[in-house]
């Protein structure tokens, strides 16, 4: 028994020298050790991965397979148009984080590039959740970060990543597009799509929901009250119904991209006038014109300017509040 109290005595008496020691050590092996820092540069692409970063922080990585032939953002491609709608420019360019989560990627060797799928990549789960044929935002981008796709069975869907990954449209579609409308944040417009299937068009907003009913004819354009179609023997200016606004057949229709109100018109006898859809009636005579390109159409100080063949051939007065008392009308003959 006193053998044994002998022994917790020295027990203790060793634990007190030695205990602040080691406490110690251990504090300056942490303080001077090097730490290991992986991908120092925060570079994004590093030894065999993809690192995701917003500012300094870490978000994800991307185990790559082929990383010394391409593995990268993908890209949207040019595209040539192969339909009458007025879309955007499909321009090319390197797509881009989306949300701090999800990402569009293509992981292949050079010699199968053009071929290669791409690949939706969710860094919070670690783990690819798609694969694609092709990615269309015409290189400018749609808002609520909306994204035009073609699956591997060569149909278009729409998907958004606003809130998640939600499919607006199916992939059902043998194409979709937009009309060249933008945003306030300098991108397109997502709130309205034209969809094709079975050469049958129709127009859908962003939740899927349909717009209009199906037209055997191609949209042209569109706004958010009127849509025109182009058939063969000529344009047709219809209202979300499916209903012909206006009767007949025109050679040309389309919105003023400076004024949403204005639509030009030319008729089936080549005329050229102006037309105001809010108030409904044509704001300029007609004029004869060879095509569409022969037109110009000035809007200011409260006067709208009618060229033809750079000729002013007509000064109209569609905003007197807005007239200068030193803006003398033009004498155009």
């Amino acid at each position: 028994m006193k053998k044994n109290k002998l022994t917790l005595i020295l027990i203790v008496v060793l634990l007190v020298l030695f205990l602040p020691l080691s406490i110690s050590s251990f504090i300056l092996h942490k303080k001077y050790t090097t730490p290991v820092v992986i991908n120092p540069k925060r570079e994004f692409k590093f030894e065999n991965k993809l690192y995701f970063y917003r500012g300094n922080n870490l978000l994800g990585t991307y185990d790559c397979e082929n990383f010394n032939d391409f593995c990268d953002y993908a890209s949207t491609k040019e595209e040539e148009k192969k339909y009458i709608l007025k879309e955007p420019e499909s321009l090319g360019g390197r797509l881009s984080l989306i949300n701090n989560r999800f990402a569009f990627l293509i992981d292949s060797p050079t010699s199968k590039l053009n071929e290669a799928p791409v690949l939706l990549y969710d860094l919070t789960r670690n783990n690819v959740i798609g694969s694609y044929k092709e990615i269309k935002n015409y290189g400018i981008g749609l808002d609520k970060d909306y994204y035009i796709i073609k699956n591997e069975k060569d149909l278009w869907g729409v998907m958004t990543f606003n809130d998640g990954i939600e499919l607006a449209l199916p992939f059902n579609y043998e194409f979709i597009g937009i009309n060249n409308s933008l945003s306030e944040n300098g991108l397109l417009n997502s709130n309205i799509f034209v969809a094709m299937k079975d050469n049958e068009w129709q127009l859908f907003d962003s939740k899927g929901q349909e717009l209009s009913p199906v037209f055997k004819s191609e949209i042209y354009n569109y706004d958010n009250h009127y849509i025109i179609l182009d058939d063969i023997d000529g344009m047709k200016f219809m209202n979300y119904q499916g209903e012909a606004v206006f009767n007949g057949r025109y050679q040309y229709l389309d919105f003023s991209e400076d004024n949403p109100n204005y639509l030009y018109v030319i008729d089936q006898a080549n005329n050229f006038y102006i037309y105001n859809l809010r108030t409904r009636n044509a704001i300029t005579d007609p004029h004869y014109v060879s095509s569409i390109s022969d037109v110009r159409v000035v809007e200011e100080n409260g006067r709208l300017r009618l060229y033809i063949n750079d000729v002013l051939i007509e000064n109209v007065v569609v905003n007197q509040d807005l007239i200068d008392d030193n803006d003398l009308d033009v004498d155009i003959g």
